[in-house]
């Protein structure tokens, strides 16, 4: 994964065919903590790019702590590449910041948005939490699993903020079938990601238990 910033040196969307050339397989964009609204003007050329090549972006969504420094990452700030740039594989972070009702609606909306499960799905309650605590309940974690499906929800840690060790083995022993886990701890990220072949992660599911 690579990152791109308006502000940075030469041209922004040669920087990322480089990227790509070197393979980079895909785009994080952090906008709160790098400074710059999602939808600056100047990342039209890029986000077209993708749009054209279906290639995916990560977008850091909403908060993870109580320390909010500006609005940049909230999921309105979002709203305008998302509805403009239906053809990006886009995964938002944190379960679009845990709000069930927003995970539910964009999952129906946009084909093209997947959600990272990092802090939102945790196994550890490892940093001060400002999510829904429902999202601590495995089977009310089910139901919004089964209402989007499995194969939009890319699992993620955020470490060291998260720990991976307790959020897999909450998954792992979730009343999930085999076929949603391997999707969820790593074969949608594969296909999301164009990286190898997905099929060994089933097998490597049943092994965990």
């Amino acid at each position: 994964m690579v990152s791109i910033h308006p502000e940075m040196e030469g041209n922004t969307l040669l920087n990322l065919k480089n990227y790509i050339s070197s393979g980079a397989k895909g785009i994080k964009i952090h906008s709160s903590a790098q400074g710059f609204l999602p939808n600056d003007a100047r990342l039209n050329d890029i986000y077209a790019y993708c749009n054209e090549m279906r290639f995916p972006i990560f977008f850091h969504c909403g908060l993870t702590s109580e320390v909010k420094a500006n609005n940049y990452s909230d999921l309105e700030m979002l709203m305008p590449v998302i509805d403009k740039y239906k053809d990006i594989p886009i995964v938002l972070g944190h379960m679009a910041e845990g709000k069930f009702e927003d995970v539910l609606w964009l999952a129906k909306t946009y084909q093209n948005i997947y959600f990272d499960t990092s802090i939102a799905i945790s196994g550890l309650l490892c940093i001060k939490r400002v999510h829904d605590t429902s999202w601590q309940n495995d089977d009310f974690v089910i139901d919004i699993f089964g209402s989007i499906g499995a194969s939009r929800i890319v699992f993620g840690s955020d470490y060291p903020f998260g720990s991976p060790i307790h959020d897999i083995n909450r998954l792992i022993h979730m009343n999930l079938k085999n076929e949603e886990k391997s999707d969820i701890l790593g074969r949608n990220a594969l296909k999301i990601f164009s990286i190898g072949s997905p099929d060994y992660v089933v097998k490597e599911v049943k092994n965990a238990y």
